[in-house]
């Protein structure tokens, strides 16, 4: 008695096995141990007219009209840097996002050419406002910096001040003038945006400028000059900065009373 009731408990344990094994068919299977699907950002496509100044070790600086950048797929893009003489430069890497407004290409080549460096590259909807960086290109050095005069940035509703300081090096080019080495860099923003920039040279003299914030996150904030000390000046002031208000990196493209200037600062 027992024993008939011992097989007849296997079988009904083997027949719920059974039927319990059919409904997971190798498709359900799958699906219940796959893992969810990282959602991939849609492909990328900028293209903008504006001003800047590609440099190549042992060449002249080259003036640039224009720039766009695609995504070749989901972690790879092409920045093309367009020429005042029609002359195209391709710089192809991989490409990750920084914030919700800016992109960095870690370059891995240019076209059939070997090339190293990064470039940030600064959107706002399908407008470049901002592409700047540095490397190498075939052995030589290489720099640009681009900005777009007409794009707009977010506008900054809510302002809070901001105290940043920084010992360091860079360059100040003014037009028609030698180069300057920068060691120390300082921002100062108040509470109604308003923003005063001292850039101090390696020969203990200090150049100013003012203007007014146009942006800011988490990690970066955009500065539109307007004046530097009793002089007229116009452009921008891009600086990005990190913990114990500390500036990171600084770029600068614009006028001073109608001399075009760029500065690059660093920690």
């Amino acid at each position: 008695m027992k024993f008939s009731y011992l097989i007849k408990s296997r079988f009904s344990y083997l027949s719920f096995f059974l039927i319990f094994s059919s409904l997971l068919t190798p498709l359900s299977i799958i699906s219940f141990l796959e893992k969810p699907v990282i959602a991939r950002e849609d492909s990328l496509n900028f293209i903008s007219r504006g001003e800047g100044v590609f440099t190549l070790e042992g060449r002249q600086q080259t003036k640039i009209s224009s720039v766009s950048f695609n995504t070749t797929n989901n972690q790879n893009g092409q920045v093309s840097i367009i020429l005042n003489n029609n002359q195209t430069i391709n710089f192809d890497g991989r490409v990750s996002r920084q914030n919700a407004n800016q992109l960095r290409i870690q370059v891995t080549n240019s076209g059939m050419a070997t090339a190293s460096g990064v470039l940030l590259l600064e959107h706002n909807d399908d407008d470049i406002i901002l592409l700047e960086g540095k490397g190498y290109l075939d052995s030589q050095g290489f720099s640009v910096i681009f900005r777009n005069r007409n794009a707009s940035l977010p506008p900054v509703t809510n302002y809070s001040p901001l105290n940043l300081i920084q010992r360091g090096q860079g360059l100040l080019n003014i037009q028609g003038r030698q180069n300057q080495q920068l060691n120390f860099v300082s921002v100062q923003v108040n509470s109604q945006g308003k923003a005063d920039i001292s850039l101090g040279l390696q020969n203990g003299d200090r150049i100013s400028f003012g203007g007014q914030e146009s942006h800011r996150d988490s990690t970066n904030i955009k500065i539109r000059l307007t004046n530097s000390s009793s002089a007229s000046a116009d452009g921008f002031m891009n600086i990005r900065y990190g913990a114990n208000n500390s500036i990171i990196n600084l770029v600068g493209d614009g006028e001073i009373d109608g001399q075009p200037f760029l500065v690059n600062f660093s920690q």
